[in-house]
C-alpha cells in the first residue's frame, strides 16, 4: 500500500470529438476528457482498494499472461458479419412499404433523437476522484439524430419509433408492427 495522501493515476483518457454515421444513426460528440485518480488514507476505501490494484502488475507476471491470452482473439470480421445479419433480418421490416402494406417513395429527413450536455463534473468520493470535460473545461454533448431514407435501416428504425405517437392511437396498426418486430427477432435468433 502507498503512502497516505499519496495520487495515484487510474486513467487519463483524451477521446477526440467523434462523428459516427451507421446506417443513418449519426452520433456527434464533442471531445471528451475523463481523469480518474485515487487518493491513499485513513477513511479513503476506494482511493486504498485503486491504489492497491493499480500497483498489482507493477512486478510484472500477470501481465505478459494477459497479453498472451488477447494475442489470439481475431475479431476483425464480427463487424461485417454483424452489418450482414441486420440487413437481412431487418432490413425490410422498417421499410415505409412494410409498414404501409405497399410501396411508398420516402423523402430524406433528419430526426433528433437526444441532445445532452454533462460536466464539467469533479467526484471525489472516500479517495476516488473522476474529473470529465470537453478538455476545455466545458460540457461534454452528445447529439444522436436519425437520417432517414433508402439504405438507413438504423436511421428509418429509430425515426419510425420517435413518431409512434404522433397521431391518433391505431391500436391495430402498433399490434403489426411489433408482430414484425418479434418476428424479426425470432429469424435472427434463429440463425445464431
Amino acid at each position: 500500500m502507498q503512502s497516505p495522501g499519496t495520487t495515484t493515476p487510474i486513467l487519463d483518457l483524451h477521446i477526440n470529438a467523434i462523428h459516427l454515421d451507421l446506417l443513418g444513426l449519426k452520433v456527434d460528440t464533442s471531445d471528451i476528457c475523463l481523469s480518474i485518480s485515487a487518493t491513499s488514507g485513513p477513511g479513503q476505501l476506494l482511493g486504498n482498494l485503486l491504489t492497491d490494484v493499480a500497483h498489482l502488475l507493477d512486478g510484472g507476471g500477470l501481465l505478459p499472461t494477459l497479453q498472451n491470452a488477447l494475442a489470439g482473439l481475431n475479431l476483425s470480421g464480427i463487424g461485417n458479419e454483424l452489418t450482414q445479419l441486420l440487413n437481412q433480418g431487418l432490413g425490410s421490416l422498417f421499410s415505409p412499404a412494410s409498414a404501409n402494406g405497399g410501396s411508398v417513395t420516402q423523402s430524406a429527413g433528419s430526426t433528433s433523437i437526444l441532445h445532452l450536455s454533462l460536466g464539467p463534473v469533479d467526484l471525489s468520493l472516500l479517495g476516488l476522484n473522476v474529473h470529465l470535460d470537453n478538455c476545455a473545461n466545458g460540457p461534454v454533448t452528445v447529439d444522436i439524430s436519425a437520417q432517414s431514407g433508402p439504405g438507413k435501416l438504423l436511421g428509418n428504425l429509430l425515426t419510425s419509433v420517435s413518431h409512434l405517437l404522433d397521431g391518433p392511437a391505431n391500436g391495430q396498426g402498433l399490434a403489426n408492427a411489433l408482430d414484425r418486430v418479434a418476428g424479426a427477432i425470432d429469424n435472427i435468433l434463429s440463425r445464431v
